[in-house]
């Protein structure tokens, strides 16, 4: 069995830094491809300047759903 000790000084954290999520999401959009799930969670949202994304690559307005027991 692999024994995996995450406080070990010589292993990096896997996620990545929020300006490299921003990059590779970007990087993923301007080839044709979805960026990575990551950049829609909450805490991601605010900090991403959504212009630079393609409209279909934007995430949907909480406020269309306005009403409905489902807010997207």
């Amino acid at each position: 069995m692999i024994q995996y000790n995450r406080s070990a000084p010589d292993l990096r954290d896997p996620r990545l830094s929020e300006r490299q999520l921003i990059d590779r999401a970007l990087w993923c959009v301007e080839r044709g491809f979805a960026p990575p799930p990551e950049i829609y969670r909450v805490e991601h949202r605010c900090h991403v300047d959504w212009a630079r994304f393609p409209d279909w690559a934007r995430p949907s307005d909480p406020e269309a759903f306005e009403g409905c027991c489902h807010e997207g």
